[in-house]
């Protein structure tokens, strides 16, 4: 249990503050002993503590004894203010609020033993409210209830407090209930006190059965609400659950596997949405803790739904990290989930796993290569829309449209030709009729970032710029959604897109206009996506930041330019390697040779240009491994241009 003190609000300090006080207490005599405090707090704790002390005795000289009367005795004084500088509500910790009880004596003994029986619980904030909750005399059993809940419900909105419990000394009994925010009245439970009250196993059963419908009554929109913005809702409720595990309190087994179930899933929600991995890294630790024993083997959908949860918590950190070990147990996590959980059984829930599966196989594709991977999440994919239909399930529908889309156009990506980037297109489209900025704002943002990124892909292999002027109006629209204050590296993923769109569209066009925006867009990007924060995320906008500073430095005739450009390529290569991202690290070879080409072709030797074939060869390897025909076809083209200048320059020099 934890007391917390606020600072009171700035002001002059009082020029005598014995006279203040008893001025102060004339009053007394029309003021509660809690208002007696609250009133003189502010003005005191400056003070000495002679003062305060003198007080709460009532001792201070020069008080006439006519008004001592009027001055709450030592005892209520001393618990007003014990009681005053702990009620206030934390932000971190679950508060539980104690009603006095009903039938208790008159210095509220067994209310004062509930309250000190918390001492030592460190997850909770306990305060206490001198209001008696009271079914009423008349009227039925269950109108009485909701009278008392409704009025329990005030008292917990004025406190910020998570539970109330209230209720009635009866002999040697409590006779207690719960009452847990925007939640229903439990029934009346017994609790033997004897003659000090503590807090008995039942007790805590109980307790954390109130604080689990607590934190369920919040969390569940994690899993409920697709593609709405959860951090403000969800950051409280984790902290206060963070403590709450932390603590003694002896719940049962099932109820402290369903907190820590909770606190994995608004962790990975924060996780996601925020940017930090630390989220992420709570929340696979929360999940583990959650399957060896906790979870009951006669639930297996139980068991499903966590072992699917854990997956999501490790791909998101899979596509942050290098390497692929993240990946590879998500992808182990989702294929025991869907063993367990079969079409026939669950259906729903089986589509969710295999669109999940199809997710964290397209990222392991893309840092694989060949192709194997891609088209086992394309199959996931189509799997999960056979259960998955628009009138039945729209969001989760929508949700594997886009993912298909994902899907296919990283296999387009390879391919030459376009049948499978207008699928992808096809299948963004699709999921947009239902993603809307009013009902799903984040998976709309997402969506269209995602469509502006196949386009984009179609664009630079036509000849015109109407599909790249569609993926920078795509990408234009989903920064609406994706804001740097609230979704800083789905920002930054998306600004970098803009970027290479608008690199396209700037080497098609004339002028440096478009291509100076890519960079701005690109030097906004690396502000939020660092190489520690986001290795990957920072080395794909180092790669695109080069290509657009190589066409700046053609264009301006900029050695500068091109020596930056050069500089960022190498900074990319720096995180990927050929290893763990054969297609990106053979992409930014092919850049980086195509900014030494460029520097080459402006300097008298020829150690540049032969840097550029280097360059480009090693790339060609990465292409051929990736399967990735159409970039193959133009590194090779780019190489003999580079090849025929190194060999007329190599002939000049021995002429």
């Amino acid at each position: 249990m934890t007391s917390e003190q606020s600072r009171p609000p700035p002001h002059s300090e009082p020029s005598d503050p014995l006279g203040e006080a008893l001025a102060a207490s004339r009053e007394s005599r029309r003021l509660t002993p809690q208002r007696f405090l609250s009133n003189f707090w502010g003005d005191l704790r400056a003070q000495s503590r002679v003062v305060i002390v003198a007080l709460m005795a009532g001792l201070v000289v020069g008080i006439p004894t006519w008004m001592v009367g009027g001055i709450p005795s030592a005892g209520e004084v001393e618990r007003t203010f014990r009681d005053y500088m702990q009620a206030r509500p934390s932000s971190t910790r679950f508060t539980v609020l104690i009603a006095d009880l009903a039938n208790d004596d008159a210095a509220k003994t067994k209310t004062q033993q509930l309250f000190e029986s918390f001492d030592g619980h460190r997850g909770l904030t306990v305060i206490r409210t001198p209001h008696t909750l009271r079914l009423p005399d008349l009227g039925t059993l269950e109108d009485g209830l909701e009278t008392v809940r409704l009025e329990g419900e005030i008292l917990l909105r004025e406190k910020n407090a998570d539970l109330l419990i209230w209720g009635t000394v009866s002999g040697g009994n409590l006779q207690l209930r719960f009452l847990p925010r925007n939640g229903q009245l439990t029934t009346r439970a017994a609790y033997s006190s004897g003659e000090q009250v503590t807090l008995p196993s039942n007790f805590s059963r109980d307790l954390g059965t109130q604080l689990e419908a607590v934190a369920f009554s919040v969390v569940a929109p994690a899993s409920e609400q697709q593609g709405q913005y959860l951090v403000e809702l969800l950051q409280p409720i984790n902290t206060k659950l963070r403590y709450l595990l932390r603590d003694s309190l002896a719940f049962s087994p099932d109820v402290r596997a369903s907190l820590w179930k909770s606190y994995a899933l608004s962790s990975a929600v924060l996780g996601e949405q925020t940017g930090q991995s630390h989220y992420l890294l709570e929340s696979v630790k929360a999940y583990r803790v959650v399957l060896p024993d906790s979870l009951p083997q006669r639930v297996p959908l139980d068991l499903a739904i966590t072992l699917n949860n854990l997956g999501g918590a490790l791909r998101t950190l899979g596509e942050r990290e290098m390497g692929t070990v993240r990946l590879e147990e998500a992808v182990a996590a989702y294929r025991l989930a869907l063993r367990i959980g079969t079409n026939t059984r669950v259906p729903l829930e089986w589509a969710a796993f295999q669109t999940n599966l199809g997710a964290a196989l397209q990222v392991l594709g893309e840092r694989e290569t060949g192709t194997a991977r891609l088209e086992e999440a394309v199959a996931a994919h189509r799997a999960a829309l056979q259960v998955y239909t628009r009138e039945r399930v729209p969001l989760d529908w929508a949700f594997a449209q886009d993912n298909l889309g994902t899907a296919l156009s990283k296999l387009g990506q390879r391919e030459h030709g376009t049948e499978r980037l207008e699928e992808a297109v096809a299948a963004h489209r699709a999921a947009l009729q239902v993603y809307t900025r009013v009902r799903a704002p984040l998976a709309q943002a997402g969506t269209l970032n995602s469509l502006g990124a196949s386009l984009l892909i179609l664009g630079e292999r036509e000849t015109g710029t109407e599909r790249l002027e569609e993926a920078v109006a795509s990408f234009r629209a989903a920064l609406q959604g994706h804001t740097r204050e609230r979704v800083p590296l789905d920002w930054a993923m998306t600004q970098t897109n803009l970027g290479s769109a608008l690199t396209m569209l700037g080497e098609r066009g004339l002028g440096t206009a478009q291509l100076e925006q890519a960079v701005a867009a690109y030097h906004a990007a690396l502000q939020v996506a660092t190489v520690d924060r986001n290795p990957i995320g920072w080395a794909a906008i180092q790669s695109n930041l080069g290509s657009s500073l190589q066409l700046l430095g053609e264009r301006e005739s900029s050695i500068a330019r091109l020596e930056e450009a050069e500089a960022a390529y190498r900074a990319a290569l720096q995180v990927y390697t050929r290893e763990q991202m054969p297609l990106e690290w053979a992409i930014t070879q092919d850049g980086l040779g195509t900014a030494l080409q460029g520097l080459g072709q402006r300097e008298h030797g020829t150690g540049r240009l032969q840097e550029a074939v280097a360059a480009y060869k090693a790339a060609r390897q990465g292409f051929t491994a990736a399967g990735a025909e159409y970039y193959l076809q133009r590194t090779l083209r780019r190489q003999l241009r580079a090849e025929r200048l190194l060999t007329s320059r190599q002939r000049r020099d021995v002429g």
